[in-house]
Parts: C-alpha cells; structure tokens; sequence
C-alpha cells in the first residue's frame, strides 16, 4: 500500500484499487486494463475513457516516485493492522487478509492473498466478487527510481 495527499493505493499482480481519502464509499479500481468504479451501493461503473485510465496509472506511478514513504506490504504483516487512510479504515486481524472500510457506510471491501481480486459488501448487504486470471501490465508493477526499475509486486 501507498498514499498521496489524495489517496491510498493497493494493488496485486492482478489488481489496483485507488481509495480517495475524501470518498463517501466510492472506489477506482483497474484489472488487466479496464478501470471501474465501484459506488457503495454494490453498483460497478465501467469507465472507457482512456484519459481516465492513464491519470490512475500516472497518480500510482507519480505516488511509487515520490521521497515520501515506500509501499507497504498490508497482507503479508503477520499479527493484527489498524491504519486509517482519510475515511478508510483498514483492519486486519491475521495475516493474509485485510477488511476496508469507510467511515461513511456499512459497506466492507475483502482482500486475501489467495485471491486475485477483493470481495466487496454493499450498503444493502450484496456480496460482488470480483477477480481476474490475468496479470496486469507491467507498467503496474514496476516503478521507475533513476534509470532501474524495482518490482513492487504484491503491496495489497
């Protein structure tokens, strides 16, 4: 996981999810490369425009860059998390999953390290899964430092 003034990053090899630190409920989210946001109603919103998909990618990008804190691993950290993020709150009580939840709503997004995507619960109570069998690009798992490139695989 990272964070900008803007908002909290997770991604997998297989999955991005951009949590905005002033949301309601609201989430960007890309697999291979299709943006979507997911609205807390349990409603996904496709989104085609091919700007929209390069700014996400740019924010990541510009965020894996940056002199502030490096990623995080959130799924890997053995023992109980607690971070807040704006109106995210995560919480994890074994290692290997992590429930996301905003302050907002009733609704609760589930990553796991064996799955290649989330679980998201809706404020009515749906459950909508949500995963890919294909890997994203490398421009997702890559960032840029000086001339090389470090992986940053996994920081869900």
């Amino acid at each position: 996981m990272t964070v900008n003034r803007e908002s909290a990053f997770l991604w997998s090899g297989y999955c991005v999810i951009e949590l905005s630190r002033g949301s309601n409920g609201w989430f960007r989210y890309m697999f291979e490369n299709r943006l979507a946001t997911m609205y807390s109603s349990g409603t996904p919103e496709v989104n085609n425009d091919v700007h929209a998909r390069h700014e996400m990618v740019a924010k990541l990008q510009q965020t894996l860059g940056s002199a502030g804190l490096p990623p995080r691993p959130v799924l890997s950290t053995a023992g109980p998390i607690k971070l807040k993020v704006g109106s995210w709150r995560f919480s994890s009580a074994v290692a290997g999953a992590l429930s996301i939840h905003n302050s907002d709503g009733p609704q609760v997004t589930l990553l796991a390290e064996d799955r290649n995507g989330f679980v998201f619960e809706s404020k009515r109570g749906s459950s909508h899964s949500f995963t890919h069998d294909k890997a994203l690009p490398t421009q997702f798992l890559t960032k840029k430092s000086g001339k090389t490139q470090e992986s940053v695989k996994d920081k869900m």
